[in-house]
């Protein structure tokens, strides 16, 4: 089985006060090593950055351990 990895995936949010803007807001995604478009989970993008990466880098290592590398 593949390690798992986190990519930053943030979402933007249009600001229609002004159309060229687009907010950024960040997310992170838990994938296997080899396919990052089959992602499993993703962050709360309600929660700090700092926070949702923490979270998804646990997530990750726990899934490389509990399913072997």
């Amino acid at each position: 089985m593949a390690r798992w990895f986190v990519s930053y995936c943030p979402h933007l949010e249009c600001n229609w006060a002004s159309p060229g803007d687009a907010l950024e807001i960040p997310c992170f995604r838990i994938h296997p090593e080899d396919d990052p478009d089959r992602w499993i989970a993703q962050t709360n993008p309600d929660l700090p950055p700092e926070v949702q990466e923490e979270s998804a880098l646990i997530i990750a290592d726990a899934l490389s351990k509990l399913l072997g590398e």
